[in-house]
């Protein structure tokens, strides 16, 4: 689940939590000027991984196959998501999943 404290003006913060063992559980938070979050469903994000690729998974998990390599810098539209396993955050894009640690603002 992601919640927005989106403001007209101001900076912006969404919060990402997830549901296990019955109760809500925190996981991150990222701020900035709206517009700039990211990733979010139906904005473009960027890989963010200096001097390698970030992998692209047929599911949300670290044991799905890799379908693609994506490089440091490349532009993704954000279909699907967030979803949360294998302790991570998990983002769709047209090919498939990517871990949010790897993904920034536009």
């Amino acid at each position: 689940m992601v919640f927005s404290t989106a403001g007209s003006g101001g900076r912006q913060c969404a919060g990402y939590v997830y549901r296990s063992g019955g109760r809500w559980n925190f996981l991150d938070a990222v701020c900035g000027l709206p517009g700039q979050l990211s990733p979010l469903v139906g904005h473009n994000a960027t890989v963010h991984v200096p001097g390698n690729c970030a992998n692209v998974r047929s599911a949300a998990s670290l044991t799905a196959g890799v379908v693609a390599c994506l490089q440091d810098g490349a532009v993704v539209l954000i279909d699907g998501g967030p979803t949360y396993a294998d302790g991570r955050l998990w983002w769709h894009e047209k090919h498939g999943w990517m871990a949010h640690d790897f993904l920034t603002g536009p």
